[in-house]
């Protein structure tokens, strides 16, 4: 359920949280006052009254954590903005406390100064008796889901790339830990067996494609079916949540099964080639920047020659810098180490390997 805080002098504070039992998430402050799609304006002043209000209650916060599109697939202790050794701080300093925090997290080692305070953090209120309604403690009223800008009266997810679906899948799934336990209908299964959330993958995406911090509450007015089929239109695999599924493409034309018996690292090529979503990643990727798709190697272009878009099937996504050799099990595959080729220089390419190796 979605309220908004209420000033003490009555006034609405344009300020936007979800309460869930003990915890509250508070939304993130977005978009741009000049295109009107300004959101969470009152950020700042409205989390510092929320927890003045705790205060006067004679209650404290025992976590925080960031919440965002970009971390919410993390264990919690690994997005951790306020824990135990921190509840001796005086309540005045935790406001600073968790959004300096949340301003650094996840920079890089030498990155410049910079990066939002004000995003979508979880916290969890300790101190509340049995029967303390934590909706009369903060003082906030229910509010109607918002049309945000990204929601579904903007956001086409017909429009969201391919190559940044990948991308998305590729940084998640690099993470360390543990997929939290989840109540959603559907996987994402990765190419190792890791298990993601459909809508956290989507909502990472779209970040990375407008810019713009969306929160699960614009996904949301999107069905769990709608993301999953788009998410399976770009080739990942999604099955029922907790289903078993192997992820091993293997070779099965009598082709393959020449070329890589006895080799298991020509096996690990092909997976990799293979692997869910990678060629429409590619291709997406490749069409961005070049306008159209073509053979790297013999310059053919499908449409020209063969007439129609059924004729891009004939470009294959092939591993550029990454060869046989070098296909070790921890090898993480990005975009720029893949070519488009034809179906016949693809076919000569690995020719070229297979003598080379032997």
């Amino acid at each position: 359920m979605t309220y908004q805080v209420v000033a003490n002098d009555g006034s609405v504070m344009d300020a936007h949280l979800d309460i869930e039992g003990s915890e509250f998430v508070f939304h993130s402050r977005g978009g741009t006052r000049d295109k009107g799609t300004a959101t969470n304006l009152d950020y700042g002043p409205a989390m510092r009254l929320l927890f003045g209000r705790l205060v006067d209650y004679g209650l404290s916060i025992s976590g925080a954590w960031l919440e965002t599109s970009r971390t919410v697939h993390l264990p919690r202790a690994e997005r951790q903005m306020f824990g135990s050794d921190d509840r001796g701080t005086d309540p005045a300093d935790w406001f600073t406390l968790i959004t300096s925090r949340a301003q650094v997290f996840g920079r890089r080692q030498g990155a410049k100064p910079g990066g939002s305070r004000v995003k979508r953090v979880r916290i969890a209120v300790s101190g509340l008796g049995e029967g303390t309604d934590l909706v009369g403690v903060l003082g906030v009223r229910k509010t109607e889901r918002r049309r945000l800008a990204g929601s579904r009266s903007t956001l086409d997810l017909d429009a969201i790339p391919a190559h940044e679906v990948w991308m998305a899948v590729q940084q998640m799934a690099a993470s360390s830990g543990a997929t939290p336990p989840s109540t959603r209908a559907f996987d994402l299964v990765t190419e190792d067996g890791r298990r993601l959330d459909p809508a956290s993958v989507l909502n990472f995406a779209v970040h990375q494609t407008r810019g713009e911090e969306l929160g699960e509450d614009v996904l949301g007015e999107f069905s769990e079916n709608e993301i999953a089929r788009r998410l399976a239109a770009f080739g990942h695999v999604l099955v029922p949540q907790g289903q078993a599924v192997s992820t091993d493409v293997l070779p099965v034309t009598a082709e393959d099964r020449e070329r890589c018996e006895g080799e298991p690292k020509r096996v690990t090529h092909l997976r990799r080639e293979r692997a869910a979503g990678l060629a429409k990643a590619k291709k997406s990727a490749f069409v961005r920047e070049h306008g159209r798709l073509f053979c790297e190697r013999c310059e053919l272009d499908p449409i020209e020659r063969f007439g129609g878009e059924v004729g891009e099937a004939c470009i294959e996504v092939h591993h550029r810098r990454t060869f046989v050799s070098g296909m070790l099990n921890g090898h993480l595959t990005v975009l720029e180490d893949l070519q488009c080729l034809c179906a016949n220089c693809h076919r000569i390419v690995h020719a070229e390997l297979r003598f080379a190796s032997s």
